[in-house]
C-alpha cells in the first residue's frame, strides 16, 4: 500500500483472508490461482477504482463519533455543526480523486476467493462437535449461517465477474456501476477486508447530493462497519492493533473486555498484538483487568487503550517494554504492574530481597522497583514499611 496524492494504492488481489493458519488443522481458504481462460476467449480485463485514504476514513470516524456523542446527549447545536463539518468533508472528497492512483480490482478473482472461503466453512460444518470445538470459536448456527451469506455475496460477485468480462477497456463506455458496486464482506478474517469495503462505499457516498441522505447512509455504513469489526473480533483468537486501526478510533482492552471504538466484545479467550517499540506484546482481558505478556513476562493492569497504535495507561504513553527494563537492570521479577501515576506512566516491579531481621533473622522481602514506562527511566525503589528493622 502506497500514498500516492492524498490517496492509496491498494493491491486487493490475493489478500482478502488473513486467517491465522496455525490456529486450524483444516487448510483455510486461500487465494488460488486464476484458471486459464478457454482457447478463444479473452481474459476479464483488469479494472481500477479510486479509493479513499486512511486519513480521510479517519476524518469521518472521528465526526461521525462525534456526531453520535452530539444525539445521544441531545445537543442539538453540536449535532447541527458536526453534520454541517460532515457535508463540507464529503463535498471536498470527490475533488481529490483526479489526483489518486487508482486500485485494480479483479471481479473474477474474487469469485475464486468466495468459493474457497464457502469450500474452508462446509468443510467446518461436517466435522463433528467436539472438532468444531477445537478448531473454530463459532458455533454450528453461526457457521451454517455464514455459508448463507457467502452463498448469497458470491452470486453477486459472480455477476460483477460476467459484467466485467462483457466489459472493453478501450471502450468509450463507462465502467459497469455493477461491478464497482462494492459487496459487504462475510466471514471477515482480516481488517483489510473490511477496510477495502470501507473505502469504495464511502466513494459512493460522498457521491450523494442530498446532505441529509449523506449523514443517513454514512451512520448505515458506520453501523455495518462496526458490525464487521466484531465479527472480526469474535471470530480470531489474536487480532492485531494494526489492522483495525483504520476503522476505529481507539481500542481498550480491561476487565472481561475488549471495546474497539463503540463495539464492546465480552471475552477473555481473545488477544490483542500491538507493538511497542520494536517490540511486540500481547494484551489480554482477565476477570480483574489486563494481562499483557512479554517474552515470558506477565504485566497487570487494570486497564490500557492503544490510540493512533500508541500503547496507553490513562492519559500517559507506554513507549517501553518491561523485558528491556528487566534486563538493563539484571532483575528477576516475582510481580509486575502496569498502572498511572502522577501523570506518568510506571512499571511496579516486585523484587525478592534477602535480610536479615533485627540483625540476625534470615527474611526475605519485596521491595518496589518503580521505573518510567514511556523513557525507562529508573524512578525509586519502594521498601515494606518494615523495612527499617532489617538490613541487608
Amino acid at each position: 500500500m502506497s500514498e500516492t496524492g492524498g490517496s492509496f494504492k491498494i493491491e486487493l488481489r490475493g489478500k482478502a483472508w488473513g486467517i491465522e493458519s496455525s490456529y486450524f488443522s483444516i487448510a483455510p481458504p486461500t487465494a488460488p490461482v486464476s484458471e486459464k481462460p478457454s482457447e478463444g476467449s479473452a481474459p476479464p480485463k483488469d479494472l481500477s477504482v479510486c479509493y479513499v485514504s486512511d486519513k480521510l476514513i479517519g476524518y469521518y470516524n472521528q465526526l461521525l463519533l462525534e456526531l453520535k456523542k452530539a444525539e445521544l446527549a441531545g445537543d442539538k447545536e453540536k449535532a447541527r455543526v458536526t453534520t454541517e463539518r460532515i457535508s463540507t468533508l464529503a463535498q471536498e472528497t470527490p475533488k481529490g480523486w483526479e489526483l489518486c492512483e487508482e486500485a485494480p480490482i479483479d471481479r473474477c478473482q474474487d469469485v475464486e476467493l468466495w468459493s474457497s472461503k464457502i469450500a474452508y466453512y462446509k468443510k467446518l460444518s461436517a466435522l463433528s462437535d467436539p472438532d468444531l470445538k477445537k478448531e473454530t470459536s463459532r458455533s454450528r448456527e453461526e457457521i451454517e449461517k455464514t455459508l448463507t451469506e457467502l452463498s448469497v455475496g458470491l452470486q453477486k460477485v459472480r455477476e460483477q465477474c460476467r459484467a466485467q468480462k462483457e466489459y472493453t477497456v478501450t471502450s468509450a463506455k463507462p465502467l459497469p456501476p455493477s461491478v464497482v458496486e462494492p459487496v459487504k464482506p462475510v466471514a471477515v478474517e482480516s481488517g483489510q477486508e473490511i477496510s477495502s469495503y470501507y473505502r469504495a462505499y464511502l466513494e459512493k457516498v460522498t457521491n450523494i447530493v442530498s446532505v441529509e441522505d449523506q449523514i443517513k447512509e454514512l451512520k448505515t455504513l458506520r453501523g455495518e462497519i462496526d458490525k464487521l469489526v466484531r465479527d472480526l473480533i469474535e471470530g480470531k483468537r489474536e487480532i492485531r492493533v494494526s489492522e483495525i486501526s483504520g476503522l476505529v478510533t481507539e481500542v481498550q482492552v480491561s476487565r472481561g473486555q475488549i471495546k474497539a471504538g463503540d463495539v464492546v466484545v465480552k471475552t477473555m479467550e481473545k488477544k490483542i498484538i500491538v507493538d511497542v517499540g520494536e517490540e511486540e506484546i500481547s494484551i489480554e482481558p482477565t476477570k480483574k483487568g489486563g494481562l499483557i505478556k512479554d517474552k515470558g513476562l506477565e504485566v497487570k493492569v487494570e486497564e490500557v487503550s492503544i490510540k493512533d497504535e500508541i500503547l496507553r495507561v490513562g492519559n500517559s504513553e507506554v513507549k517501553v517494554v518491561v523485558s528491556d527494563i528487566v534486563a538493563n537492570l539484571e532483575i528477576s521479577p516475582t510481580s509486575i504492574e502496569l498502572k498511572e501515576e502522577n501523570e506518568k506512566a510506571i512499571y511496579s516491579i516486585g523484587v525478592r530481597e534477602a535480610r536479615k531481621l533485627l540483625g540476625f533473622i534470615p527474611v526475605t522481602i519485596t521491595i518496589r522497583i518503580i521505573v518510567n514506562a514511556t523513557n525507562g527511566n529508573f524512578l525509586e525503589e519502594r521498601l515494606p514499611w518494615y523495612s527499617f528493622l532489617t538490613r541487608k
